[in-house]
């Protein structure tokens, strides 16, 4: 474990070498460090300090990570990047947090195309609900109200997000690049 402050290129960079150096090479990357700041928050109440500090983590994290990354990346490496459903479509009260996650699924599409000829693959996994922190913080302790905007009336658990990441970054998902796994219990059916 490394302790990384994803805003700071620095420390990102520290912990792409920190990586090589313990494992000689750098095959798979996932970004996944996020933040939905000040929570739902209607448009009109949401605050520029809000949203920068959301876009600071979301946005140019990710673009720090890949910035790292991509030059220490083997052919036929992965990127994945973490996006949501809500940047897939808009959700009321979340246009900021929305607003990070399509940037991220535009990034991470450029770059498809981009590295494509390198060997290197991007995509994004896009979680619906999830039993996380962020979702306890956001539902304030009652994730159960968002899982009830899915097909499968549940939230989803971290494992069913890690068990697509490694789908992302085996050799089964040799051919798929630029796009998005939906991940979200059927909520965006």
């Amino acid at each position: 474990f490394v302790r990384t402050d994803v805003t700071k290129q620095s420390e990102v960079e520290a912990l792409i070498e920190t990586a090589v150096e313990r494992w000689d090479r750098l095959d798979v990357v996932v970004a996944n460090a996020g933040a939905a700041g000040a929570g739902v928050t209607p448009f009109v109440d949401d605050t520029e300090e809000n949203l920068r500090s959301i876009l600071e983590i979301n946005v140019i994290g990710t673009w720090h990570t890949m910035r790292a990354a991509i030059p220490r990346l083997a052919k036929g490496g992965s990127i994945i990047n973490v996006s949501s459903v809500v940047g897939l479509r808009g959700f009321s009260g979340f246009s900021s947090y929305s607003a990070s996650k399509f940037a991220v699924e535009g990034l991470t599409r450029s770059l498809a195309h981009e590295l494509a000829p390198t060997g290197i693959r991007v995509n994004t996994l896009a979680p619906g609900p999830i039993e996380t922190d962020m979702a306890r913080q956001v539902t304030g302790g009652d994730v159960d109200v968002i899982g009830s905007m899915t097909a499968m009336a549940r939230v989803g658990q971290p494992e069913e997000i890690a068990s697509a990441a490694v789908y992302l970054a085996s050799d089964g998902s040799s051919y798929l690049t630029g796009q998005h796994i939906v991940i979200d219990g059927g909520m965006l059916a």
